[in-house]
């Protein structure tokens, strides 16, 4: 399994870095603001990528993470990057988000800094309505950085959340899925917090749940969801319930030769034998993709982590 891991986040890798042009940020309009597009969220999400690999010292000095990290800040540097910043409120999050996750690799970025805080200083950032699966995203991007905010405790955002009060499986709806997830990743720090006494009494009900969404998705082959889940099941330390195994097989059988896993709005197209463009290719599987390399690392590292304590045990 290590083998095929490491053979995994290394096809990801250079799918990436084969399309990495294609995380670049257009011009903004200047007629109107555009909130959080397309473009932001994918180039949001790269740079979220450099948290999370940092979290691993068998890749955080990859020749090729080194060229994403150069290639983020370049881009943050652009003279067109920081327009409308002050002025739309639905862009916090996404510079937030990038100012994190590049401080988090070491590069600091001081004139954000000063207008994030300014921001927050006025309130209305805090005051925009927003889920509690929200509340915990932003909360853990204002932890990082330092921010001082106004936000509840993550006890109390938890305990209003979907993960608090598992939605029934019958009425499952993919976003309710996407919400367990994520609000599993923030809590735990993409697992670098054990969060089993947070959970309390739910943690049995809650790996159940998850265990049951991760049999379900691998049915389904929605494959991005399945790579969310499979880290869920990593933040939980939950890979003894049957057919774990069996996932995880077919999550990297479902890798294409390229490196880039599927969507499921290219799955139809490529059970069809369609030919997308590169840049189609790009928009439909470049998130699917990021995560399968988050799932890949931190399963490898895992691994990694359980040899070298047995061999001290043996030692």
């Amino acid at each position: 399994m290590k083998e095929r891991l490491l053979n995994s986040i290394n096809k990801s890798f250079d799918w990436l870095i084969e399309n990495l042009e294609f995380f670049n940020i257009q011009d903004y309009n200047l007629n109107k603001c555009e909130g959080i597009t397309d473009e932001r969220k994918s180039f949001g999400e790269l740079a979220l990528a450099l948290l999370i690999i940092q979290k691993s010292p068998e890749f955080v000095n990859d020749p090729r993470v080194e060229k994403i990290k150069k290639y983020v800040k370049q881009i943050t540097e652009s003279k067109n990057f920081v327009f409308n910043m002050q002025k739309d409120v639905t862009l916090f999050a996404f510079y937030l988000t990038v100012y994190v996750s590049l401080k988090e690799v070491g590069i600091e970025l001081p004139n954000y800094e000063r207008i994030l805080k300014n921001q927050l200083k006025h309130n209305f950032v805090s005051r925009v309505e927003r889920t509690a699966w929200q509340q915990i995203d932003l909360k853990y991007f204002l932890d990082k950085a330092g921010f001082e905010n106004q936000l509840p405790d993550n006890k109390s955002l938890y305990k209003a959340s979907s993960l608090n009060f598992l939605p029934n499986l019958i009425f499952n709806r993919t976003i309710d899925s996407y919400a367990i997830t994520h609000l599993l990743f923030f809590l735990s720090d993409f697992g670098s917090r054990d969060i089993s006494s947070f959970l309390g009494e739910k943690l049995q009900e809650t790996k159940n749940y998850v265990a049951t969404l991760t049999k379900l998705y691998t049915h389904k082959r929605d494959w991005d969801l399945l790579g969310e889940l499979l880290i869920s099941c990593h933040i939980l330390k939950h890979r003894d319930f049957s057919l774990h195994k069996k996932c995880l097989h077919l999550y990297l059988d479902s890798q294409c030769e390229e490196g880039d896993f599927i969507s499921r709005n290219a799955l139809e197209a490529f059970d069809n034998h369609k030919k997308l463009s590169q840049k189609e290719r790009f928009k439909a599987n470049h998130h699917p993709t990021l995560v399968g390399l988050f799932c890949c690392v931190l399963e490898y590292q895992h691994i990694i982590t359980k040899d070298y304590e047995h061999a001290n045990v043996e030692a």
